[in-house]
């Protein structure tokens, strides 16, 4: 399971040359733990015998769950508005400001 959530994860070596995909793959992730807490939720309300180790278990996928859900955010909304090559290129345009701000600044002492 872990690796395949780490295909899924976002590489920071690729987020600033390709921000969207990485975005994208936050999506991915959120759908596929989702579904993981539904086909859990699924198997304890299934009313089928289930050993108490087992239980204890697949409650603390469910706690792990909503606690990557809670830091995660409301990505479903992160690509309504302003385009995330949009928000890079803005981004990217005040960091450059900055530098060329404080370089100026420098000069005068």
């Amino acid at each position: 399971e872990m690796q395949q959530f780490n295909t899924i994860f976002p590489n920071e070596e690729t987020l600033l040359a390709n921000p969207e995909t990485e975005a994208r793959k936050l999506i991915t992730l959120k759908n596929a733990i989702n579904l993981e807490k539904k086909r859990i939720l699924g198997k304890l309300a299934s009313g089928e015998p289930i050993a108490a180790s087992k239980v204890s278990e697949l409650n603390q996928k469910i706690f792990e769950i909503e606690r990557l859900n809670d830091m995660l955010g409301p990505i479903e909304t992160i690509f309504s508005g302003t385009s995330v090559q949009d928000a890079t290129n803005s981004a990217a345009q005040e960091i450059l400001n900055k530098a060329l701000n404080k370089g100026k600044r420098g000069d005068r002492k």
